[in-house]
């Protein structure tokens, strides 16, 4: 069994905490499966409009956000149509700014309800 060998590069636009992948890995099909079985795989995340047989979901959009280094790391996953993923790749994988704000405030609810109580009630 070989190991998998993956190089980091200083591509000052480039954040390794992004990631826009097509659905045709398996890894990336399991994340779009769970969207649809959850019922958040009806719309696109970037442009709002309905799957349907025309529009088809195209692509998985990931953001990764942790608190520290040492922190708890929570993943926001998005299903994009073929015109929303292709406009993310030419502006250099970057998310919209709305899903980014959602991701962050996803992941400060996660923090506060990770937090244990402190004091008297």
């Amino acid at each position: 069994m070989s190991q998998s060998q993956f190089e980091v590069k200083d591509d000052p636009h480039a954040d390794p905490l992004l990631m826009l992948l097509p659905l045709q890995g398996a890894v990336t099909q399991a994340v779009g499966d769970d969207l649809n079985a959850s019922g958040h795989g009806k719309f696109c995340a970037g442009c709002g409009k309905p799957f349907t047989v025309a529009r088809k979901q195209r692509a998985v959009g990931r953001l990764n956000l942790a608190e520290r280094a040492d922190g708890p790391l929570f993943q926001t996953a998005w299903l994009f149509c073929g015109r929303c993923a292709a406009a993310i790749r030419r502006d250099g994988g970057r998310m919209p700014a709305h899903l980014v704000l959602e991701a962050r405030a996803s992941a400060s609810a996660g923090l506060l309800l990770a937090t244990p109580a402190k004091g008297n009630a």
